[in-house]
């Protein structure tokens, strides 16, 4: 017992009274009030000294029920918390938890009704959201491929998903989209033509696509045909000047031997011409016609020449005029001879 004031035995009695009626109005409060940690400091070992046996023990049970009813509390108050919390995010998953531990906890039915109202209307709007960004992902790949007929299709399925300036922005992407695929189009087209004749329209056709929203790898294509193009008529043109030298140095000789050999056979045929007349018993000659004809026939040297002459300067060849000398030359040289 602890030490009692006064000096005499009835002074300590009555202090002693006073001490174990307050430890036991002490007691009988917390637990009147579920108070645990006032049941605790009631049954401390101190205040346990002046309480009878049987009310330590009483003090004791009630205590453990009073824990008890504590970590209810606390379990009711969390699902509480949690509940409230869920219900004011909005996410199903978090929701279904907290309805969850709701019901484990016992919380009273209208406060789990409202939280799997919410829980329902949280999935709408979850599958909704969904659905529209799915959605927005269709029209904007459809954007991307240049897919108008797709995209009309999308944003027509849309108008009761999608709000209205979301449609009215994925429309005005259209006129862009026709001009991208009207200029494929036309790079495609390009691209088919015949090279080299049309290397200058596949130029104008790169230019403007270079100019244009077209993505550089879209244009990237044609600009390799072009190159490979303006590379093979550059080796054409080279190969063609090339065998030009080759056929003009070739003539050059051809036309060199047909002059030295056409100025033999005008000497021969010279040389021949003024041969003594024909009997009067030969038959009668074919009279010559052409003015190389003539020429041979009248054995003048510079008149052969000359005809010659007239007839490369007309285009003839040299093959050509070597041949009509050498057929003049042996009808009327001959005869002359004759």
């Amino acid at each position: 017992l602890p030490e009692l004031p006064g000096d005499d035995e009835l002074s300590r009695l009555k202090a002693l009274v006073e001490l174990q009626t307050a430890a036991r109005e002490a007691l009988h409060e917390a637990i009147f009030k579920r108070d645990v940690n006032g049941a605790r400091a009631a049954l401390r070992e101190s205040a346990c000294s002046l309480l009878l046996p049987v009310e330590v023990r009483w003090g004791k049970r009630e205590l453990v029920v009073l824990i008890e009813e504590e970590k209810e509390r606390n379990i009711l108050r969390q699902a509480q918390e949690q509940l409230q919390e869920a219900v004011r995010g909005g996410e199903p998953d978090a929701l279904e938890v907290a309805i969850a531990s709701a019901r484990a906890a016992d919380l009273p039915p209208q406060d789990i009704a409202k939280a799997e109202a919410e829980l329902t209307t949280a999935r709408q709007t979850e599958q909704r959201r969904q659905t529209e960004e799915a959605l927005v992902k269709k029209i904007d790949q459809a954007v991307q491929s240049c897919d108008i007929d797709r995209l009309m299709a999308l944003l027509a399925s849309a108008e009761d998903i999608l709000p209205p300036e979301r449609i009215a922005q994925a429309e005005r992407k259209i006129p862009g989209m026709q001009a991208r695929a009207q200029m494929r189009r036309e790079l495609q087209a390009a691209m088919r033509l015949p090279m080299p004749e049309n290397i200058p329209q596949l130029q104008h056709v790169v230019d403007v696509a270079r100019r244009s929203c077209l993505p550089p790898t879209e244009v990237a294509e044609a600009e390799a045909v072009l190159k490979k193009a303006a590379l093979n008529l550059k080796k054409s043109r080279a190969a063609s000047a090339k065998a030009r030298a080759m056929s003009a140095a070739s003539s050059e000789s051809v036309a060199e031997a047909s002059e030295t050999s056409e100025a033999s056979m005008a000497s021969v045929a010279a040389a021949a011409a003024p041969a003594a007349p024909a009997p009067q018993a030969q038959v009668a000659q074919r009279a010559p016609q052409t003015a190389l004809e003539q020429a041979v026939a009248s054995g003048s040297r510079e008149s052969i020449q000359q005809a010659v002459a007239d007839l490369r300067s007309s285009g003839m060849g040299a093959r050509d005029v070597h041949r009509l000398l050498s057929q003049a030359t042996a009808e009327f040289g001959k005869a002359a001879d004759a």
